[in-house]
């Protein structure tokens, strides 16, 4: 079943991959197509160029040139590509990609003779029809411009303070964030680097792409604090429907005031009336308007801060300050989403400071070559400890799983303790009853049966005696096959005394365990055995005749009731000692035993290796019984509430000193930039005092 789900895997990846390339190759066709074609048919006339302007702002087209070719007999396809659940469609024409303005695209036929233009954004070039099937575009949009298709300016005033705040929010420096995105990305291979070549490579492109972002920003910035002109023209409102130009699949709308004025309409509320009679801009389609733009290089569209009647900017942040919402975001998303990755495998920042500071900076540090001298002198981050043969070491007890019990920590070690760990005294008798091995037996083998049948009263003319002797024998003989082994103990008496012992000594009472031992000896085979079958075929054994039996020197048993026995006595043993050494480890782990902590990967593990197999006492006693190396450099020092001195150190690596660089750089470009936007949303930008005016109009 794996392995069919794995085939069925491999087949889909293989579909996507090649719809992927198919739908790619054909996008790069199309570009080779249109920047190498040829014989054009003619050029472009000054008002084809006029009307065609407003179709290629809609998706930020520009001619590459004023040729016009054309296309005979082709057949429009759908180039479709889904992707995760979406579908990307794009038009083409005899492999060619197109764009039809309006309103071409409602004369198309099944073959058709296009008239096209080439156009380009960014490296993408596409085809733009002027005319289909002797249809031209120019026509229609001449009609729905009318005869005077420009806006005429009316007037001109310097943008208000709130419109200056609302411009500079509304800015979320896309290049700054493309070379802050680009930077972290080195930043983040730069830690998988190992070789001291390529993460210099890696490092110094991060380091370019800062420089590159703060180039950038601080450019913008300088770009954008001037006080803007605000135009107030007069023209006729249209929306123009296009396809997208990333996805044909998709209708968008450009607002035009006037030919020359492509607008966006920047808020809801721009186009509710003052009285709150309508809110939709379709009511003003193809009136003659009013607006006040301010011109956006970035998108090379006019920003509407007012639209005929309807609300300004300055009414509706009348209550409050436009802030940089959408930057705060997008930066946001970038650093939390690269802390996450820079930090989430990488020790803490305390320790990769540590590294830096020992590798790159190693600015002058003391060495600690005695335990001792911890606490005579201060000790701070990039110090130094080499101590060698330490004796009188300590450990730390640390709560793990789902029972919290106690574990030696191996992480943790700790010097010059006024009082050490305390192991629990575990009474002596308690650990020979925890072994099993009390019982003493002889070396013969007796077997139930033979044993029985020598032993039980004979009845040759006897009915009753025969009856009696019928029913031992059900009891005893009957629920064994063959004949069972029978053991003869002959120190059974030194068991009570041990019990007894253990029983004055230990914290729990042994009134359960003698009842507990008495009903698993109490089988017909012992009772036989001891001469009390009669008496107690039918009760409850007491507690004190079993012990009393347990004193006979000729004490007999059933082997598999011996077993029993010895494996309770030993199970409550080791739940004495169990117990005993918990209530020790509890008192003992809020002792205030002072000295110093020493905390460091496998510190303890590498002088005393960690046996899982070992109790938490025996991996204690070996801790405190040993000598070791300890050294490192101290990547954090503190003090307890009770003032025991804690360090923290790290072994020096040269590959982990370059993965904390590369984490420290990374955090620190991500700590400032965040700080930036956040300083900017909260604050928001100050207007010029040089330029504040009265905001009217100078015609």
């Amino acid at each position: 079943m794996y392995e069919i789900q794995i085939v069925i895997a491999i087949i889909l990846c293989f579909i996507i991959l090649a719809g992927l390339f198919r739908y790619l190759a054909g996008n790069l066709k199309s570009r080779n197509r249109l920047k190498n074609l040829s014989n054009p048919i003619r050029t472009l006339s000054e008002q084809e160029k006029k009307y065609l302007a407003p179709h290629l702002n809609i998706n930020n087209l520009s001619l590459v040139s004023d040729n016009v070719y054309q296309l005979d007999n082709t057949r429009i396809i759908f180039s479709i590509l889904k992707l995760q659940g979406t579908s990307q469609v794009t038009l083409r024409v005899d492999g060619l990609t197109v764009i039809f303005p309006y309103p071409l695209e409602d004369v198309l036929e099944d073959e058709n003779t296009i008239e096209f233009v080439v156009t380009k954004v960014g490296f993408s070039l596409s085809a733009m029809a002027i005319s289909v099937n002797e249809e031209s575009f120019l026509e229609p949009n001449m009609t729905l411009w009318d005869s005077h298709p420009e806006a005429r300016v009316q007037g001109t005033r310097s943008e208000s303070k709130t419109e200056y705040r609302y411009r500079h929010s509304e800015a979320f420096y896309g290049w700054g964030a493309s070379y802050f995105l680009l930077a972290l990305i080195f930043c983040f291979v730069a830690t998988f680097m190992e070789d001291p070549l390529w993460f210099t490579l890696f490092m110094s492109l991060s380091g370019i792409a800062t420089l590159l972002m703060l180039f950038k920003v601080i450019l913008q910035k300088i770009k954008l604090s001037s006080v803007r002109e605000v135009k107030r023209i007069r023209g006729k409102f249209i929306a123009l429907p296009a396809r997208s130009l990333a996805n044909a699949g998709i209708f968008i709308f450009g607002f035009f005031v006037g030919i020359n004025y492509p607008i966006t309409i920047i808020k809801e509320k721009l186009a509710a009336k003052k009285d709150d009679e309508s809110d939709e801009l379709s009511e003003m389609f193809g009136e003659t308007v009013e607006a006040e733009v301010i011109f956006n290089e970035q998108k090379k569209r006019y920003t509407a801060v007012t639209l005929a009647d309807k609300v300004s900017i300055d009414e509706i942040y009348q209550d409050h300050t436009p802030r940089p919402k959408v930057r705060l975001v997008l930066y946001s998303v970038i650093a939390i989403i690269f802390a996450i990755a820079l930090n989430i495998h990488t020790p803490s920042l305390s320790e990769n400071i540590a590294y830096v500071d020992h590798h790159f900076l190693k600015l002058n540090h003391k060495t600690f070559m005695q335990p001792d001298e911890l606490l005579k002198s201060p000790i701070q981050m990039g110090d130094i400890i080499q101590f060698k043969d330490v004796d009188n070491l300590d450990v730390e007890l640390e709560k793990v799983g789902k029972y919290r019990t106690d574990r030696v920590n191996d992480d943790v070690i700790r010097l010059l303790a006024t009082e050490r760990l305390q192991l629990p005294k575990i009474p002596e008798v308690l650990t020979t009853l925890a072994q099993g091995s009390f019982f003493k037996t002889d070396q013969q083998r007796h077997f139930l049966r033979s044993i029985y049948l020598s032993w039980r009263e004979p009845a040759f003319n006897d009915i009753e005696k025969q009856k009696k002797n019928m029913e031992e024998d059900r009891a005893i003989l009957f629920n064994y096959a063959g004949s069972p082994l029978v053991v003869k103990i002959l120190n059974a008496n030194e068991l009570v005394a041990l019990l007894d012992k253990a029983c004055q000594e230990s914290v729990i009472s042994c009134d359960r365990l003698y009842q507990e031992l008495t009903e698993i000896y109490a089988t017909p085979q012992n009772l036989f055995f001891a001469g009390l079958y009669q008496q107690y075929k039918d009760k409850k054994l007491p507690v004190e005749e079993f012990r009393k039996q347990l004193q006979n020197k000729r004490f007999l048993i059933m082997k598999e009731s011996a077993a029993r026995l010895i494996s309770r006595v030993r199970n409550w043993a080791e739940s004495n000692i169990s117990n005993k050494q918990r209530v020790d480890n509890i008192e003992n782990l809020h002792k205030n035993r002072g000295g110093v902590i020493i905390q460091k990967v496998d510190i303890l593990d590498k002088i005393v290796p960690h046996n899982f197999y070992n109790s938490v006492f025996e991996n204690i006693q070996k801790a405190q019984s040993a000598k070791g190396t300890i050294s490192g450099v101290v990547s954090s020092v503190s003090s307890t509430a009770k003032g025991t001195l804690k360090i923290n150190l790290i072994e020096p690596n040269e590959t982990q000193s370059r993965i904390s660089l590369a984490v420290l750089f990374g955090d620190i470009l991500i700590l400032l930039v965040f700080l930036m936007v956040l300083i900017s949303y909260i604050f928001p930008v100050r207007y010029p005092k040089s330029k504040q005016t009265s905001g009217q109009l100078v015609s």
